[in-house]
């Protein structure tokens, strides 16, 4: 097969770009949430104050007593008329009482926390919050300022999408200039001259999103005026910054040499504990393992050696369980023909010696199935679908209790850690992964069926490209009962839909008059700030 290795690696991205997934952590909670998604509407008047509606899509698995929203009002006068709702329906009432379906406000310093009592459980709801912001925008000399801060995932929640509409007093005209605040892959952008539109997708842990913009001086009246030109300001306020810098350099010059001093001490302990355990066990040392050290799945494998689950996991699996006689991949087809490209779950074999998540992935594409038939294009498509991404989540979940119920882990110094057989095992997989770079013809390999067993772990290992000329040159892999050939199928099938991806991609952006990135700031200097969660 022609450029497979190249084109398998297209395959897993395009499997990530579908489900615009950060990197998953291996080790999952049976109580979890994330926010599907965050709308925020600012509406800033022609008095210097910003009226806020924010609807916030919780996804709850297991029982949770509500949320809550941390809001930061330096930069401005504080917030007024908080209003909460859920799913769209009346109003909640604030309370002390903390009574289901009542929300509390709490001020400390220059922030206010809006805490919503709403029972949920394995649900999707929806919070709608509002307020207004006073005396946000600050009146320059020569132009009108609004920097601020819209939302920062202080609690390190999953976010999938977030996005920020803010109107001005007259208008997105020729007049207004912004600049969007938060990691590069964010857009700011002017929609059709009505209002500026944050987008952000996966937001990550202490990520922001805001917005600096600057508008005509006339459109406000504000109490927050500085008798300046604007980069007079600036450039006055950049040196005072630079004299402050130097003294505070100093500080914490001094400050580090103590603190380094108990960190180190502190570090070391868990350096003796660690050792202290493993010092009697003898580990693997070699360069090269030359075989599949262990006979487990290969998201197990990732996870002993850097506790991150993705997409080429999930791939993997699907070829791993083919290995083991649970899937059947259908006769080789025409190349031209990718939509054909298909497997059938096998009926009919022992499932009780699986572990669960194996057991798990084998429900979930029996789903997905037709009579037991899985189509690649189907499940391209369904990997758009928010069940999916669900269904994913709930897998990432059942390999965690795996490695838990192998007894992977010991806790010392602090945190769980693989116990020293594991740590035996993950030296291994290091060792057969840089055997497999190094690869050369080895006679004893050139077999299908020993490139067979191997591949899925070379997917999972992300040597795949290593290894292809190797499967490709082993005799037998043209013909038609190679399973692995048809495998091949599946990398030019990747490469023909992620260009059909990327045109419906192209095809469905915004119609604005004009965008840019964020900044790759993070909120120094702003206003606002503040996330939320639930508990």
């Amino acid at each position: 097969m022609r450029k497979a290795g190249k084109v398998f690696k297209v395959l897993a991205i395009s499997f990530i770009c579908i489900l615009f997934i950060n990197p998953i952590h291996a080790f999952g909670a049976s109580k979890e949430y994330y926010i599907s998604n965050i709308d925020i509407k600012a509406t800033v008047d022609d008095k210097g104050n910003m009226q806020v509606k924010e609807t916030y899509k919780y996804n709850f698995t297991g029982s949770f007593n509500g949320i809550k929203r941390n809001i930061e009002t330096n930069g401005s006068d504080g917030i007024e008329n908080v209003k909460v709702n859920i799913n769209d329906k009346e109003d909640v009432s604030q309370s002390d009482s903390e009574n289901n379906n009542t929300y509390k406000l709490s001020e400390s310093g220059n922030s206010e926390e809006v805490k919503i009592f709403s029972k949920s459980q394995d649900e999707e709801k929806v919070f709608n919050i509002s307020y207004t912001v006073k005396n946000v925008v600050t009146k320059y000399k020569d132009l009108s300022e609004l920097k601020w801060v819209f939302y920062k995932n202080e609690e390190d929640v999953k976010i999938d999408s977030i996005n920020v509409y803010i109107t001005l007093p007259k208008g997105i005209t020729g007049e207004v200039s912004f600049n969007g605040e938060g990691p590069n892959r964010g857009v700011a952008e002017n929609s059709d001259n009505k209002f500026i539109k944050l987008s952000l997708s996966d937001m990550g842990k202490n990520e922001v999103i805001g917005a600096a913009i600057h508008f005509p001086v006339a459109w406000v009246n504000t109490s927050k005026i500085i008798d300046k030109n604007y980069d007079e300001y600036m450039n006055e306020s950049l040196k005072e910054k630079n004299k402050t810098n130097i003294a505070i350099m100093v500080a914490i010059t001094l400050g580090m040499i103590l603190i380094g001093g108990s960190i180190y001490a502190v570090s070391n302990k868990r350096k003796k504990e660690i050792a202290k355990y493993r010092e009697d066990y003898i580990f693997f040392n070699g360069n090269h393992y030359e075989d599949i050290p262990a006979d487990i799945t290969p998201a197990l494998v990732t996870v002993l050696l850097d506790d991150r689950l993705e997409m080429k996991d999930f791939l993997a699996s699907i070829l791993y369980l083919a290995n083991k006689g649970f899937i059947k991949f259908e006769e080789k087809i025409d190349e031209d023909n990718y939509e054909e490209v298909a497997f059938n779950l096998v009926n009919g074999v022992d499932k009780s010696y699986l572990l669960k998540s194996e057991k798990y992935l084998l429900y979930w594409l029996n789903k997905l199935s037709e009579n037991g038939r899985v189509d690649f294009s189907t499940l391209m498509e369904d990997a758009g679908e928010k069940s999916f991404r669900d269904r994913y989540n709930e897998w990432v979940s059942r390999v965690n209790e795996d490695a838990y119920d192998l007894n992977m882990y010991v806790h010392l110094a602090g945190k769980d850690r693989l116990t020293n057989e594991y740590e035996n095992e993950r030296l291994k997989w290091k060792a057969f992964k840089r055997y497999l770079v190094d690869l050369d013809d080895k006679e004893g390999l050139k077999k299908l069926d020993v490139w067979q067993r191997i591949l899925p772990y070379a997917i999972s290992l992300e040597v795949f490209d290593n290894i292809s000329e190797h499967i490709r040159k082993t005799p037998g892999y043209n013909d038609a009962y190679n399973p692995m050939y048809n495998y091949g199928f599946l990398y030019f099938y990747s490469m023909s839909y992620q260009d059909n991806f990327n045109d419906q991609f192209s095809q469905s952006a915004p119609n604005t008059s004009s965008s840019s990135s964020f900044t790759g700031g993070d909120g120094g200097g702003f206003g606002g700030g503040g996330g939320s969660s639930a508990f």
